[in-house]
């Protein structure tokens, strides 16, 4: 802290440098002319030249509207609401003839399937089948595990007959196999 001489030291105010605060002043005054002149420009000489622009495209539009006819137009609106309405339908359209290549895809090549049912309702795929071993027919239950499209299985029966191993299987397969993609 400072010792001052006397009490009227003390209380002088302190003097500040003179150019500073009008240095800020000027600065911030330029600054805003320049804000003005720019929203000025834009106000008055930009947006009228927007608006012209989009007259002038209006009016282009106007013309090719008037150059279609009245059938044209409406032919292009069945013609474009069928095809809507084509695309909604085969959206929703279930494939069943997709099992195949899940089948081919999925099925072990020592294994052979004698019988074959579909319930659509349910998703369920009955199949009987003979393997040549149990250890083939273990390996075809894992290749149904790993495939997404098939929800789950059930082994429903086995048996040993000779050297091979029958058995029925049912799986659930997935809702997405059946959309068209």
């Amino acid at each position: 802290m400072q010792q001052y001489k006397n009490s009227i030291d003390q209380f002088q105010p302190e003097k500040l440098p003179v150019g500073w605060p009008w240095r800020l002043f000027i600065f911030s005054l330029f600054m805003m002319l320049a804000v003005v002149l720019i929203y000025t420009g834009l106000r008055f000489g930009y947006k009228p030249y927007l608006n012209s622009k989009i007259t002038d495209i209006d009016n282009k539009l106007g013309e090719l509207n008037s150059q279609i006819s009245a059938k044209d137009k409406e032919d292009f609106i069945n013609s474009y609401s069928q095809l809507a309405n084509l695309k909604n339908i085969l959206n929703k359209h279930i494939f069943t003839s997709k099992i195949f290549p899940l089948l081919e895809k999925v099925t072990h090549q020592r294994i052979y399937f004698n019988d074959f049912s579909f319930k659509l309702a349910d998703r369920k795929l009955v199949l009987n089948g003979i393997a040549e071993s149990y250890g083939v027919l273990s390996e075809q239950l894992a290749a149904f595990d790993g495939e997404p499209m098939i929800e789950n299985y059930i082994l429903n029966q086995s048996k040993a007959d000779g050297s091979v191993a029958q058995f029925k299987v049912t799986l659930t397969l997935s809702p997405n196999l059946f959309l068209a993609r």
